[in-house]
């Protein structure tokens, strides 16, 4: 049987796993969402695995445990500078998962000075991730504008570079800018 001290660090692994790496002073630079290192353990990471660990860190009161498909299980983590939504996408309970997606829902004040970015600081850091995240992952990142009182929302998702190469191909020519990934409230 597992101690209760190796069961919590497995919790903290992958809590920190990069969720809550992300770097909040200024928020004027890229983000780490995830190193490599962590982003390889995760999509290392089976669909049983993830889930007992899931379940775990909300058992340990660290984060919220969310399911609304049979493949499915996401992690909501709050963190000093909002919330971290973690959510591995399988296609099989035997596969490992085949995307990461990541979603940071900042809190007012971290929202506040983001908001006051302009917009080539957004689309510079969208392109310092994925560029930081190549050649291993292709990361494909979209960020939620709101207006002046609500919160911004930047969500990261993240492939292995060359198993979707029409993927990799976009992300190439739009430096990790998913569609129109500055999207205003209102536009």
């Amino acid at each position: 049987l597992r101690t209760v001290m190796t069961y919590v660090r497995e919790i903290f692994v992958i809590l920190l796993m990069g969720l809550v790496s992300i770097i909040p002073a200024k928020f004027a630079h890229a983000e780490t969402v995830l190193s490599k290192e962590d982003a390889e353990a995760m999509f290392n990471l089976s669909f049983s695995k993830w889930k007992q660990n899931v379940l775990a860190v909300q058992e340990a009161g660290l984060a919220k445990y969310d399911s609304l498909a049979p493949l499915e299980v996401t992690m909501i983590a709050d963190v000093p500078f909002g919330r971290v939504v973690t959510t591995p996408s399988y296609k099989s309970a035997k596969l490992l998962p085949w995307k990461l997606s990541v979603a940071i829902i900042f809190e007012r004040e971290a929202s506040q000075l983001l908001l006051s970015l302009p917009s080539s600081e957004h689309k510079k850091s969208i392109s310092e991730i994925y560029f930081e995240m190549m050649p291993d992952y292709t990361v494909m990142t979209e960020i939620f504008l709101p207006n002046a009182d609500g919160f911004v929302v930047k969500n990261f998702q993240l492939f292995r570079y060359e198993n979707f190469p029409p993927w990799d191909a976009a992300a190439e020519k739009y430096k990790g800018c998913w569609q129109k990934c500055l999207k205003c409230e209102g536009s």
